[in-house]
């Protein structure tokens, strides 16, 4: 007997998941000592980037947004959303922040503008699990 082949459909506006693949800290304190109690800290966050075509096209990219909250959802109050657009060669998967001392938690989305000129909407993915990090 044959076993099934499994088969998935979904529509073409929809976005995959977009995974973190990590959080790399530079430029904080000097040495190899992090001390951000005054002074604000350079964090990149980077994340393995979207298979759909049409985030690295005109109208595509990528919205990171932080918090300090655990948990939080996109649209409370106190999380900060940055943008990560397509820069007309490609869309970059990682932005650099500078922030200070506390605990941040991540998410990341995917978005296109698969819509033809006239059209309205676009497309975002679900956001990314939660990462953190914390600054001394």
């Amino acid at each position: 007997m044959v076993p099934k082949r499994r088969t998935e459909t979904r529509p073409a506006a929809v976005l995959g998941i977009i995974l973190f693949m990590g959080l790399a800290l530079g430029g904080c304190g000097g040495g190899s000592t992090i001390s951000c109690k005054t002074t604000a800290c350079s964090v990149t966050v980077s994340w393995a980037a979207n298979r759909e075509a049409a985030v690295n096209l005109s109208g595509g990219g990528y919205t990171l947004y932080y918090s300090n909250t655990p948990g939080f959802n996109l649209t409370d109050s106190g999380v900060t959303p940055v943008p990560v657009p397509f820069n007309g060669t490609a869309t970059p998967t990682s932005t650099t922040l500078s922030l200070f001392s506390g605990t941040y938690y991540f998410k990341v989305v995917a978005y296109s503008a698969l819509n033809p000129p006239g059209g309205s909407g676009g497309s975002t993915s679900a956001p990314s699990a939660q990462q953190s990090l914390t600054l001394p």
